[in-house]
């Protein structure tokens, strides 16, 4: 057991079957969020959802031979990639030229 190269029996091997079971919650709890991929009408939002899923599959299949994915590069590209996919942004359109306006406004006033 040296070289431990599943990365679910390094999960059980490092915290057990809480950290198995927490992994599989948090992989459910993002697909389940992620899944219907045409929530949204942005193209870039489904773009993101779509990569987010194929990041997601990428993690739980390569697990089984690697232990490195959630440890390495891959978690410092996949953790900001699934918050710019899971986010909600509220948009609201403001026009450059009212921004100007009340800008100047405060300055000279």
């Amino acid at each position: 057991w040296v070289y431990i190269e599943s990365g679910y029996t390094w999960m059980v091997w490092i915290g057990g079957v809480p950290l198995l079971l927490a992994f599989c919650y948090f992989v459910w709890a993002v697909l389940a969020d992620l899944l219907p991929l045409n929530a949204r009408k942005s193209p870039e939002s489904a773009a993101l959802r779509i990569t987010a899923v194929a990041a997601t599959a990428m993690i739980v299949t390569l697990m089984l031979f690697d232990p490195h994915l959630t440890v390495r590069g891959c978690a410092d590209l996949y953790f900001p990639l699934l918050a710019l996919a899971l986010c909600r942004p509220q948009l609201r359109h403001v026009s450059s030229y009212s921004f100007v306006q009340a800008r100047m406004h405060y300055r000279y006033s």
